[in-house]
């Protein structure tokens, strides 16, 4: 697929604001992925199968996989950067208001020809009746313990190949693995899959290569800070911790998470702490509708006597990105990006040659 144009993004504030705002090696990566160690996209494996390390295991997937069932746009982002459109036969788990998004982020047509089967997760019922020759999900995300739907009973009793994103694995079934990797494992897991095991090569690669070109941009002499949220309420927001993959978005910015200091990753903060930690600049993510949508979030932000009077709402210093841009995987640097220019364009950051890939014009 063709690389997204650059544009100029802008953050939106309903209070007026004084400007716009619209690594390891690849070797050792594909090693940690445990991906195979094909070259040609759309070739299939000697045997016509691959073997991959996930959370934890080696499970051995058809390759390439022609029937692909999806769950929640997680999985989804992936195969799109791995073009692999045409290997999935059903998707699930993507509300539409958030369809409308990506359609701004890939292009309505492209999105449209996905094979989208339902708003609401998958069942039981529904994989068996796809017939898919893998399945690909996260825990939370579709995969489920208390619903028993999960990658072991699917691959035992059904004999369906299943995949789980590496963010959401179990705690315990691997280790530890920084943000990046995780993302990096995907790419390559799933490429060698699909049969795409040059093209996920080259994402890991331009992916490395954006973030040490933003870890080389100028840095400022005090880090400004960040706060992450994914939803507000009457009590406050829910923001990013350390361990959440925002924290590494922002460090490579040349920013810090004001929340750094929390060992949670989604941590639900008071009022009180927001206005405490008076971050520099809000990103808010936007589900499309409803309370999880960017001017719902703005409005409590903007009607809160907690934090109408916080500097970074009375100076519209609030960026905003679809909630699918704080997910795992190839958007990561697109989603740095689009931070590295907010922070620039209201000089909290020195003036760098950083300009966003993805065109989210349409989206504000």
């Amino acid at each position: 697929m063709p690389d997204h144009p650059k544009s100029r993004s802008t953050m939106r504030s309903r209070t007026p604001a004084p400007a716009s705002l619209a690594v390891g090696l690849l070797a050792a990566t594909v090693a940690l992925a445990g991906c195979s160690s094909g070259t040609d996209s759309d070739v299939a494996s000697p045997d016509g199968h691959v073997t991959v390390e996930n959370c934890g295991q080696q499970l051995t997937f058809p390759s390439p996989a022609t029937a692909i069932y999806a769950n929640d746009s997680q999985i989804l982002l992936n195969l799109l950067a791995l073009e692999a459109d045409n290997r999935i036969t059903a998707i699930s788990g993507i509300r539409n208001s958030r369809l409308d998004q990506l359609r701004g982020m890939y292009g309505a047509e492209r999105i449209d020809a996905l094979p989208m089967t339902s708003e609401e997760s998958f069942n039981l019922e529904t994989i068996q009746a796809q017939r898919p020759d893998v399945v690909m999900a996260g825990h939370g995300w579709g995969f489920s313990v208390e619903k028993n739907i999960t990658p072991e009973r699917l691959n035992d009793d059904f004999d369906i190949p299943a995949y789980t994103v590496t963010p959401t694995c179990l705690p315990g079934s691997m280790e530890a693995m920084s943000p990046w990797d995780e993302a990096y494992a995907d790419l390559s897991n799933i490429g060698s899959i699909v049969g795409h095991d040059d093209i996920a090569a080259e994402k890991i690669e331009e992916l490395q290569q954006r973030r040490e070109e933003m870890e080389s941009a100028p840095r400022a002499a005090t880090a400004p800070t960040v706060m992450y949220v994914t939803s507000v309420s009457n009590e406050g927001v829910s923001s990013a911790g350390n361990p959440h993959l925002f924290t590494s978005i922002i460090d490579v910015t040349g920013a810090r998470n004001v929340f750094d200091h929390v060992d949670e990753k989604s941590p639900k903060m008071s009022w009180e702490s927001v206005t405490a930690a008076n971050p520099d600049i809000i990103v808010l993510t936007d589900t499309g509708d409803g309370s999880g949508a960017f001017e719902a979030k703005l409005a409590l932000l903007t009607e809160n006597p907690a934090t109408r009077s916080m500097d970074a709402v009375t100076q519209g210093r609030i960026l905003n990105l679809p909630t699918d841009m704080g997910r795992s995987g190839a958007l990561m640097m697109d989603s740095a990006e689009q931070l590295r220019q907010a922070l620039e364009e209201v000089e909290l950051l020195p003036q760098s040659e950083i300009e966003p890939r993805m065109d989210l014009g349409s989206l504000r």
